[in-house]
């Protein structure tokens, strides 16, 4: 089970990677990696989304199954990720944020698919 997002530096060109169902607790060594357009982290252990300023490319987002609770840290993927067009958020506690739904969508104006 990975435990640290790591060794990720030489991987210039990728534009896929899946690191679910492991033991990672944060968002790290992506800074590296420009051109991702699909970044799957579900079933980890992440509670805030970091580390997301050069994923302008990300246009697939799952994050399904963590730890995310911070209202915030949607609001962070308006700033960096603003073209994503699939985010999976589903059961995290932010989802059981009042609005949370009409607050992604009204942020995320690009998003065809939400939490499914």
């Amino acid at each position: 089970s990975i435990r640290k997002m790591e060794n990720l530096q030489g991987l210039l060109s990728l534009e896929s990677l899946v690191l679910s169902f492991n033991e990672i607790s944060k968002m790290e060594g992506l800074d590296t990696i420009t051109t991702l357009r699909r970044l799957d982290l579900s079933f980890n252990l992440i509670r805030r989304l970091e580390n997301l300023k050069t994923l302008s490319t990300l246009a697939e987002l799952e994050m399904n199954s963590n730890l995310v609770h911070r209202a915030e840290d949607l609001s962070m993927l308006r700033k960096y990720v603003p073209n994503l067009t699939v985010l999976n958020f589903a059961n995290n506690p932010v989802c059981e944020m009042k609005s949370y739904r009409h607050y992604v969508l009204r942020r995320l104006l690009k998003l065809t698919q939400l939490d499914g």
